[in-house]
């Protein structure tokens, strides 16, 4: 099964049944050359791990100099994650779930991902729990998928804080605790996460996990939408309205009002 052709790669079987790759070096260089770059770029990026991944995050999100290729980042990865490095593993693994550049192939991704994990990368364990979570992939199950997003957030990965944080406020993969969403919701805050914020503020405003502070909430609201979260922005607008938590003032709230706006038509294009 020829996959990643066009950069020179294919993955064969091994006798236990895992897809390895295989790579053919000449055709990746000739790729890497013929895109303008300096052969002696390629050659160094072919013997160190961090400059492969490098290549590899160049190529998949495009930039001044080269033009947006995930199949040639497919390749870059590989070259990289042979050399152990974790990042590049994980973006391989996501690669094959998500099928951009090779073929959709989730047997492979989860071998990319456990590789990932087992070197201590937080993205790679919060991606195997959105599996879990999903049933993608893998068999259903919250249990594990709690377990990932735990472990992820040990290593402090404010999205698997954020997960879980989510799983407790809405009882979607383990039941409803607003004192633990908060708790969550708090320690995604102090790395200045404005959705988290955001969260504290409607938390407070509504009493859930905490007693009912509505000038707290108008403080994280503040927090948010200083960060740019348009539905701070909105919330704030509403608060300055009808004067909860702080005094009322029409001209604030309009001016929110219009942030709020501008934000979200920013978002839409």
């Amino acid at each position: 099964m020829m996959l990643l052709a066009a950069s020179g790669c294919n993955l064969n079987k091994n006798a236990d049944n895992v897809f390895l790759p295989v790579m053919n070096v000449d055709a990746i260089m000739q790729d890497c050359v013929s895109d303008n770059m300096q052969k002696s770029v390629c050659t160094s990026a072919f013997q160190n791990a961090e400059e492969a991944y490098t290549l590899g995050l160049r190529y998949e999100l495009g930039d001044d100099e080269l033009i947006q290729d995930e199949r040639k980042a497919a390749s870059w990865y590989l070259i990289a994650a042979k050399k152990g490095n974790h990042r590049a593993e994980t973006n391989l693994g996501a690669l094959f779930i998500t099928g951009r550049g090779v073929s959709k192939d989730y047997s492979r991704a989860l071998f990319w991902l456990d590789r990932a994990q087992k070197g201590g990368d937080s993205v790679a364990m919060l991606n195997l729990g959105i599996l879990s979570e999903t049933g993608t992939g893998v068999p259903q199950n919250y249990a594990k998928a709690l377990n990932w997003y735990l472990k992820a957030a040990a290593l402090n990965n404010i999205d698997a804080e954020m997960k879980i944080a989510d799983a407790y406020y809405n009882g979607v993969i383990t039941s409803v605790s607003y004192e633990q969403a908060y708790t969550w919701y708090e320690l995604a805050s102090r790395q200045d996460t404005p959705r988290a914020l955001f969260m504290l503020g409607i938390m407070n405003e509504k009493g859930q996990g905490i007693k009912k502070d509505l000038s707290a909430a108008v403080e994280y609201y503040q927090k948010s939408a200083n960060l740019d979260y348009y539905e701070a922005c909105e919330r704030l607008s509403y608060m300055y309205k009808n004067g909860f938590g702080i005094s009322k003032n029409i001209t604030i709230s309009q001016r929110w009002q219009k942030k709020a706006r501008e934000l979200k038509n920013k978002d839409r294009k």
